[in-house]
Order: structure tokens, then sequence, then C-alpha cells
């Protein structure tokens, strides 16, 4: 007899002499697991059902004073004050050039089922 024909036959027989099993199947977990799943849920329902019921948070107050903004424009202030005349150009160039870019109009974005829409759909 050919090898790989003894081959096939000697493991169609094993694997027919294997007992029956569930495999890869879901086993049942035991009694007692799943009691202390069900208890666990049940906790967990509980802590869910008491934060929702809970009032929210108050947010956190922000400061009455715009102490943030001023003290920023006096650090900013302090800056331009030691700042070179070549460095005043060049920021007066640079905010010139970002206002331009700002300024120009992009064109309207695409209206629903306008010609620019059917060509990309296509």
């Amino acid at each position: 007899m050919h090898p790989c024909i003894r081959a096939l036959i000697i493991i169609g027989a094993e694997l027919l002499a294997l007992p029956a099993s569930t495999g890869f199947a879901q086993t049942s977990a035991p009694a007692s697991e799943i009691d202390q799943l069900k208890q666990e849920l049940r906790r967990m329902q509980e802590r869910l059902q008491k934060l929702e019921q809970a009032p929210p948070a108050p947010a956190p107050a922000a400061a009455s004073t715009p102490l943030i903004p001023v003290a920023a424009l006096a650090i900013c202030l302090l800056f331009l004050s030691a700042a070179e005349r070549k460095n005043w150009i060049a920021g007066g160039i640079a905010l010139a050039v970002g206002a331009l870019i700002y300024a120009v109009p992009r064109g309207s974005p695409p209206v629903a089922g306008s010609e620019f829409e059917r060509r990309e759909a296509t």
C-alpha cells in the first residue's frame, strides 16, 4: 500500500477512535461560578443606578476677574518691549501675510447635489 494512503487511513482511524467531546464548544460553568457572576452583575447594576441617580458634580467655577488674559497681555508687552526694530518689522510682515491668507476666500463649500459631488461620486 502506498505510504500516503496508509498514513491517511491511520489518521482517520485515530480520529474516529477519539471520544466525542465538545471540542471548542462552550462548556457550562459550575453553578457556584454562575451564582458569583449573577451576584457581581447585581452589584454592578445597583452601583450604576446609584451613579445615575446622584446629582451631577458642579463644574469648577471660572475666576471672576480676567487675571489670566491680563497676565498674558503683560507678558507679551514685556517681550515686545525688549524686541529690536528688525523683530518688529519681521513680526509685522508675518502678521500681514497671515491676515492675507486668512482674508482670501477659498471658495464656497460644495452644495449637496452640486456638479463637484456628482463628479466625485462617479
